[in-house]
């Protein structure tokens, strides 16, 4: 019973605790010895640790031009399309993240300004650091170089070796559910920093811009505007040409005019024939004929009222004298001779005349198939110029579409905007100094605690009944302690 008693006691939690308890103060300068070595550890390691400036910008991806066909939905009768797709975004972050065009950043500052020399100080400590540094990179570099050596790590150039290390301090996210791109740069100094961003997104509009535009449209539009303006120069050049070889101005009053020519002349020609028609007389009286054409000369137009008057006079005179004289009379019978003469005459003139009057309308019936024919071809040139120029300004347009398009993309006009550019961070974010250095004193107890407990569990010292009755053939009593 005794002993059940006493195993019972041994187990209970409180003396566990208070052999834990002792262990801790019989170790308590080890403890705090140990804690101590690991906050001057920590605080020794951040020397090496430069600080991290971090330059932020934020771009957005928008709808433009360059990703207008984006699915849509009809509401209400209107057309919505449904915004940037996520698939696009996730492109943008694979362009700015890709390792040509952190490469090309690099070339364009330098990649020796990455390497981050460290400057000598004047003032004690900071030499003592600046020594400490170095003495750590040339360790660090004979530690690198023996695992080359040894095939455990591939040999990197120092260019090959800022790209992968500007690749680990690049984040670029996107913010939540948001068309927003969020871009992060760590590096120890503030204005490279800043200048790397700013880099970054130059090379990285100028690659956006790139790949969504195609080079061969302006070229094309340009080629089919200079085709097409040849072409209308060549159609107005013949049509210029038949109008002044066929002396074409204006066909619509060209056709009246030869219309109304035509009116008057078929008149006057039926007016002729209705006077010839009524002569009366035949054409033996050539000799009569002869010597008063001889006398009068020949009929025109001017000189055919004067004939007609002459026949009428005589007309008259002949009835007048059938009335005094009779008609078997030599007064009367030399008056019919000349009146027979004249009227003769005047029928061969009127002939004459009637044939210079279809003369005349042949040809303005020829002008006016002429003028037909040009105008059948001038409105061929006119659909031929109107088809050319048709074409040659909607080429036109779309070439000064291309000609502002391309202007645009020059000056970065897309569907990128810059929404927030990278501004000089003042302070640093990271290492924090403050917080690591607050959170090296609980861990350093720990750590103390841990391998003050080890040494316990691992020391062989008989201290408790606990020990006591671990070793064979001995029985534990009891316990006491001795008050001072």
């Amino acid at each position: 019973m005794l002993d059940d008693n006493i195993r019972d006691e041994q187990e209970l939690p409180s003396i566990i605790w208070d052999e834990l308890l002792l262990s801790l103060r019989q170790n308590k300068w080890l403890i705090a010895g140990i804690a101590l070595m690991v906050v001057m550890g920590a605080y020794l390691a951040l020397q090496f640790i430069s600080w991290k400036y971090e330059a932020n910008a934020r771009v957005l991806v928008k709808l433009g031009r360059e990703n207008t066909e984006l699915p849509a939905v009809v509401r209400n009768g209107g057309l919505l399309t449904t915004g940037v797709r996520k698939e696009e975004i996730n492109s943008e972050i694979q362009l700015l993240t890709s390792e040509a065009l952190i490469t090309e950043v690099v070339d364009s500052i330098g990649y020796k300004n990455f390497l981050f020399v460290p400057v000598r100080p004047d003032d004690l400590v900071g030499i003592v650091k600046y020594y400490l540094k170095l003495a750590y990179r040339e360790f660090k570099a004979t530690v690198e170089d023996l695992m080359i050596m040894l095939g455990l790590r591939q040999a990197y150039s120092e260019h090959d070796q800022v790209v992968m290390a500007m690749k680990r301090y690049l984040t670029v996210v996107r913010e939540k559910d948001s068309d927003v791109i969020s871009i992060h740069l760590q590096l120890p100094h503030p204005e490279l920093a800043v200048k790397t961003v700013e880099r970054m997104l130059d090379v990285y509009l100028d690659r956006h811009i790139s790949v969504r535009r195609n080079g061969e449209v302006k070229s094309f539009f340009d080629r089919q505007t200079a085709e097409y303006h040849a072409q209308l120069l060549a159609v107005e050049e013949a049509r210029d040409d038949l109008r002044s070889r066929l002396g074409v101005s204006d066909i619509g009053e060209q056709r009246r005019l030869i219309l109304l020519r035509l009116d008057t002349l078929e008149a006057q020609r039926n007016q002729w024939l209705a006077d010839r028609n009524r002569l009366l007389g035949s054409n033996t009286q050539q000799d009569n004929k002869r010597r008063v054409s001889g006398n009068l000369g020949t009929i025109t137009i001017d000189t055919l009222p004067l004939v007609q008057h002459e026949v009428i006079q005589r007309r008259l005179a002949l009835e007048k004298r059938l009335l005094s004289y009779g008609k078997s009379s030599r007064p009367t019978r030399k008056l019919e001779n000349e009146l027979a003469s004249y009227e003769a005459f005047l029928r061969h003139g009127l002939d004459d005349l009637i044939a210079q009057n279809e003369a005349q309308i042949k040809q303005e019936r020829r002008h006016l198939g002429l003028l037909a024919e040009a105008e059948e071809r001038l409105l061929r040139l006119e659909r031929e110029r109107a088809l050319a120029e048709k074409n040659y300004l909607a080429y036109a347009k779309r070439s000064e579409e291309a000609n502002i398009t391309e202007k645009m993309d020059l000056r970065r006009v897309s569907n990128i905007a810059v929404l927030a550019p990278p501004v000089l961070p003042v302070k640093p974010v990271a290492p924090k100094k403050m917080l690591i250095m607050a959170l090296s004193i609980p861990v350093g107890l720990l750590i103390a605690v841990g391998i003050v407990l080890l040494r316990e569990y691992l020391n062989d010292r008989v201290r408790t009944g606990r020990d006591l009755r671990a070793l064979a053939g001995l029985d534990y009593l009891g316990r006491f302690r001795v008050s001072p």
